[in-house]
C-alpha cells in the first residue's frame, strides 16, 4: 500500500521513519522527499488545527548500503562507519483518520504511520562525540496567545539509543531486496511522545551538542 500511495502520487521517498515495538521487531515508513524541510520551517496545517510533534534523531548515509545475500545483516561498527551526519530533528505526525485511535494497524502502516514531514536542523558530523541514549534535551512551545511551556530531559528514546532503531531498519530493507541509499534521511523514534502544536505556535527542539530544530505551525 505504502509503495502503490507513493505511485498514485507521483512521490519520491526522501527517507524513512522507524517505529519500534521491542529492539528486534518495528515498522517503517517513507518520508517523501517534498515534506523533508530545513530548519527554520513554516508548515500549515492540513487536517484540524494542530500538528502532532515528536523530537527526534536522524540519520543519514554517506554511501549506499544495499540489499544482502544468504541472510547477511549489517554490523552496529559498519552502520556506524556509514553514516554520514546526524540531525535534531522534528517529526511532524498528521493521521489521515476520523479516528487514529479506531484505525486497524496495518490502515496505520499504509498511512505511513501518520508521517507528515520531518523538519532537521543543520547536519551534526562530530555526533560520536555524544552519548545519544543521555543526551539533553529541550522541547520549547510559544503559544500564540504568548504562553510559553517547557519539557526538558537527558534522553528519553524508547530503546535508549536511536542506532538500535537505525541499523534494524537498515537490515529489515536489506532483507527486503531495496536498502537504503546515501543521503537518505532515517529518523528513529520520539524522545518525548507526542505531542501537539496549534496554529500560530512556535517549536523549538534543541539536542544539546547536537543542534537546534525549529517550525511554525501555520
Amino acid at each position: 500500500m505504502q509503495r502503490e500511495l507513493s505511485r498514485a502520487l507521483g512521490a519520491q521517498a526522501g527517507g524513512w521513519k522507524v517505529a519500534m515495538s521491542s529492539p528486534d521487531r518495528g515498522t517503517s515508513a517513507p518520508i517523501f522527499a517534498e515534506h523533508l524541510y530545513p530548519s527554520p520551517a513554516r508548515v500549515a496545517c492540513v487536517i484540524g488545527d494542530s500538528l502532532g510533534i515528536e523530537p527526534e534523531v536522524a540519520f543519514s548515509l554517506r554511501r549506499d548500503l544495499p540489499a544482502l545475500s544468504n541472510g547477511a545483516r549489517y554490523q552496529r561498527e559498519e552502520l556506524i562507519a556509514a553514516i554520514d551526519a546526524a540531525y535534531a530533528a522534528i517529526e511532524i505526525v498528521i493521521s489521515r483518520f476520523q479516528s487514529h485511535d479506531g484505525a486497524a494497524p496495518l490502515d496505520r502502516l499504509a498511512d505511513n504511520i501518520s508521517n507528515g514531514g520531518l523538519v532537521l536542523a543543520a547536519p551534526c558530523r562530530d555526533w560520536r562525540r555524544l552519548d545519544l541514549a543521555t543526551v539533553p534535551l529541550r522541547l520549547t512551545l510559544h503559544a500564540p496567545d504568548g504562553t510559553r511551556s517547557e519539557q526538558a530531559s537527558r534522553g528519553g528514546h524508547p530503546l535508549g539509543d536511536p542506532l538500535t532503531a537505525l541499523l534494524w531498519l537498515v537490515n529489515d530493507r536489506a532483507r527486503g531486496g531495496a536498502g537504503v541509499r546515501a543521503g537518505e534521511i532515517i529518523t528513529t523514534g520520539s524522545y518525548a511522545g507526542l505531542g501537539y502544536a496549534t496554529r500560530g505556535t512556535h517549536v523549538a527542539v534543541e539536542f544539546a551538542g547536537l543542534g537546534t530544530a525549529t517550525l511554525e505551525v501555520s
